[in-house]
């Protein structure tokens, strides 16, 4: 069951990660996909992204961005908020 739930959740993640937008009809799948893990979000890497920012609502964190073009970004969560860190140190609440 768990293996069908995962291909289910690579799907939407197919689907889904390289465009941070919200795919509506993906975020359904992405709930029953993430209850049946007892998940509140999937952390995405390894598809590249403009930002470090979430998709789906808050469902999906993608966090690799193009470092090897000079873009470089991270997640933190810190004190109950997620925020994404440039590299002067700016922080920008996700």
């Amino acid at each position: 069951m768990k293996a069908r739930i995962a291909a289910r959740l690579l799907g939407a993640i197919t689907l889904c990660a390289g465009a941070v937008a919200a795919v509506p009809s993906r975020a359904a799948e992405m709930d029953t996909v993430l209850a049946a893990f007892g998940a509140k979000r999937v952390v995405v890497g390894h598809t590249i992204v403009p930002r470090v920012g979430f998709a789906l609502g808050d469902r999906m964190l993608t966090v690799d961005v193009h470092h090897a073009s000079g873009t470089s970004q991270a997640a933190l969560f810190e004190k109950g908020a997620w925020h994404r860190l440039l590299p002067d140190g700016t922080r920008e609440k996700l």
